[in-house]
């Protein structure tokens, strides 16, 4: 999805979904809706995508638009540990320590950073320590 059509992919991604119901898509509405700050929307779509299978980008997405959807912090840390859990990525403990530190559990947002920086030495955690 180009990060400036994201309008038009929304509306492409409706059409795909009447002709199929694919996670995959529900994933892609998800993201799109996120990128525009939907995230109400976003959650639903991402919800049903999870309905349908399972996958550690969807869990992220969705720690991501909880996170942002009236501050959600609980709801977040539930879904980044869920995408933790089905894979290991720099993104998703990235995510986890931004909840847990805006939860004020300062600890377990340090150990979150930490295991996003090990796992991409390049990525931007280090600006949130």
């Amino acid at each position: 999805i180009s990060k400036n059509n994201y309008s038009l992919a929304i509306k492409f991604l409706y059409k795909s979904i009447t002709l199929a119901e694919e996670w995959e898509t529900y994933q892609l509405l998800g993201w799109a809706h996120y990128h525009k700050s939907n995230y109400s929307i976003a959650i639903k779509a991402l919800n049903k995508s999870l309905s349908l299978s399972e996958h550690w980008q969807t869990y992220q997405g969705l720690g991501l638009a909880f996170f942002h959807e009236h501050r959600n912090y609980s709801e977040a840390i539930q879904a980044f540990n869920k995408s933790i859990i089905l894979n290991e990525d720099w993104k998703s403990y990235q995510g986890l320590g931004m909840a847990l530190s805006s939860a004020k559990s300062y600890s377990e947002a340090i150990e979150s950073f930490r295991k996003s920086i090990v796992l991409n030495e390049d990525c931007e955690t280090y600006y949130h320590l």
